[in-house]
């Protein structure tokens, strides 16, 4: 009798543990995607030889934000597009933040469209009548999450636009039921009629699963788009470079040599770091960024070259 009994307290521990799991698992937010992914990229293995500011974008909406611009914007800077290309390596120097610097080459800036489709009505009838077959619980509520980005890359240099992306991505989060309780609500009626009423929006779990899924995916597209569109246009550079240059491509510089004959037969990328005082005067001190090494010019003359002991990060995106 005492092992039924402590057979029976062990099966119902083994039940309730399992079914808390279930329930566990059952009641947090899924999110899938109703597009199919773009296929995976070659992404280059060395950085195209050029720097680019990634401008905050704009954030339209197209409904349903509930003061979420703070969310938002975590995808869009710490999360955003410019972490993806240093990631990537795509160019030699990615930053970040208002503004272009005065030596970056390009500019991405444009804007995104987010919009929620709640389905407020399927919701609704989800949860009442549809509680009384329990709907909530194997099919659940359901909500749609559309962003829309349209980005147009410009040459700082001339103000000109070289290219437009654009990238959509289209999410569903499904959050199902794990308890009756949409059952006994249905039954008497009023709870879910209530609760099937305020689903017209979305809830606040919904969000926080949507945003990291969706950006993440909209950021690698439009950096594969990038790396594409740019292969093209830099590998044609490389090629007219090495043409034109010969035996005197990518050769050391020399003190007193002139800086624009030095720079146009580098294949290496060289930025202008800071304009610093020398005895030589007035210098423009530019550095390469895989190495590290830095050249001091003054009025196009190379006066210094120093050699780093070790190399710095590469391409770290800055604000």
């Amino acid at each position: 009798m005492i092992r039924t009994k402590r057979a029976s307290r062990i099966l119902a521990g083994i039940v309730w543990s399992t079914g808390f799991v279930i329930a566990t698992a059952a009641c947090a937010p899924q999110v899938s995607s109703l597009k199919v992914a773009p296929a995976t990229p070659r992404w280059s293995s060395t950085p195209f030889p050029a720097s680019v500011t990634v401008e905050p974008f704009r954030i339209r909406d197209g409904g349903y934000l509930l003061g979420d611009e703070q969310r938002l914007s975590e995808q869009f800077s710490e999360q955003g597009l410019a972490r993806v290309l240093h990631d990537h390596r795509a160019f030699a120097r990615t930053y970040s933040g208002n503004g272009a610097r005065a030596s970056t080459d390009l500019l991405l800036r444009g804007d995104v469209v987010a919009r929620w489709n709640p389905n407020g009505v399927a919701n609704f009838f989800v949860w009442w009548p549809g509680g009384l077959v329990l709907a909530p619980n194997w099919y659940g509520t359901r909500m749609e999450y559309f962003a829309d980005a349209s980005i147009d890359l410009i040459d700082v240099r001339t103000g000109e636009r070289r290219a437009t992306y654009q990238a959509s991505t289209a999410h569903e989060v499904i959050h199902r039921s794990a308890t009756p309780g949409p059952f006994f609500g249905a039954a008497i009626i009023v709870p879910n009629v209530v609760r099937g009423a305020r689903l017209s929006r979305p809830r606040e779990p919904y969000p926080g699963v949507v945003y990291p899924v969706a950006y993440s995916q909209l950021w690698e597209d439009i950096a594969a788009q990038i790396v594409e569109e740019r292969s093209g246009v830099y590998a044609s550079e490389a090629r007219a470079q090495r043409e034109r240059c010969g035996s005197q491509l990518d050769l050391p510089p020399r003190l007193g040599q002139r800086w624009s004959e030095f720079v146009r037969c580098q294949s290496n990328y060289y930025e202008l770091e800071a304009e610093v005082q020398l005895a030589e005067g007035s210098a423009s001190v530019f550095v390469q960024t895989e190495s590290g090494s830095r050249i001091s010019v003054v009025d196009d003359e190379i006066v210094r070259w120093e050699k780093p002991f070790a190399s710095p990060a590469r391409g770290t995106p800055g604000r």
